[in-house]
């Protein structure tokens, strides 16, 4: 997001864990204040991995709340005593949805969060829409479908397909032991996802809008593009092991036609193009090791 914005010419004010507590009010109307903000990306999270603890865990359930609504407020609130115009960007997830079924979910299809993650992250959705209705602030949620980086940490599935074929492509052997091959995704690159959140912001009035690509695809994809890429045959190296995951998998594939009509945007990396940056990027890591 910073360097999307860097390059277009902003001035950007970073906030992560290390230099403000977000749960503080006081610190982030002042920060909003003297920053004297015309844009508000708010892409804090807290969630939990499918091969975590319960969701039942009641530190789970406080720390969701904390991040995903109670200082999302503070913000919303900031934003509303801040400079005139300001508008503020929420990153909400496709979670919000039930899913599974392959028809693409759009904003108006129904809500149904079945972990703490995703209540507390429609929770922040119906926070902005109170502060967009009520005060007219230019509130807008962006219902995120699957992105993917290399910044991704390694608890993430995407990350570890990456990893685990660059490294056995320079170390000749090796396994990955992944739950279900055969889960379909939505997968998109974050580059293309950055770019849409900032096209939200240009928009006069805040509002929902689905940011995905509209393409399934399945684990056993992802896994035999990234093995290609670097000469090899996943199935090979991949074990499915059905215990590895936590959680019931849950099919989620977005329509994302009301942020291509209104702000004009569309995904411009093809799924094997992210894939292989994804592998690329690992490599290069090896590579200085």
């Amino acid at each position: 997001m910073t360097e999307h914005l860097v390059v277009r010419g902003y001035e950007v004010i970073g906030v992560d864990r290390y230099n403000h507590d977000i749960s503080d009010s006081v610190q982030i109307q002042e920060l909003v204040h003297n920053a004297r903000a015309d844009e508000i990306y708010y892409l804090a999270a807290h969630h939990q991995s499918s091969e975590g603890k319960s969701d039942a865990d009641t530190e789970l359930l406080k720390q969701s709340y904390v991040v995903n609504v109670m200082a999302l407020g503070y913000f919303l609130q900031a934003a509303l005593k801040g400079k005139e115009g300001c508008g503020i960007f929420y990153a909400s997830s496709s979670h919000v949805f039930s899913g599974g079924t392959m028809v693409p979910l759009n904003e108006e299809s129904p809500k149904q969060p079945a972990s703490i993650y995703a209540l507390t992250k429609l929770a922040g959705m119906q926070l902005c829409e109170f502060y967009r209705t009520h005060y007219g602030l230019k509130a807008s949620s962006g219902i995120l479908f699957n992105h993917e980086s290399p910044f991704r940490r390694p608890g993430f599935l995407s990350k570890q397909i990456a990893m685990a074929a660059a490294r056995i492509a320079k170390e000749g052997e090796g396994e990955l032991v992944v739950g279900n091959l055969d889960a379909v995704v939505d997968w998109g690159a974050a580059e293309d996802f950055v770019d849409a959140m900032h096209r939200v912001l240009q928009l006069k009035q805040g509002g929902d809008f689905i940011i995905a690509t509209g393409i399934p695809h399945t684990v056993s994809d992802f896994a035999r593009v990234a093995f290609e890429h670097v000469g090899l045959d996943h199935r090979k190296y991949v074990r499915v092991s059905p215990g590895k995951i936590g959680k019931r998998p849950t099919t989620l594939i977005g329509n994302p036609a009301k942020l291509m009509e209104t702000t004009g945007w569309k995904a411009t990396r093809a799924f094997h193009e992210m894939v292989a940056s994804l592998v690329d990027f690992e490599l290069a890591r090896l590579g200085h090791q």
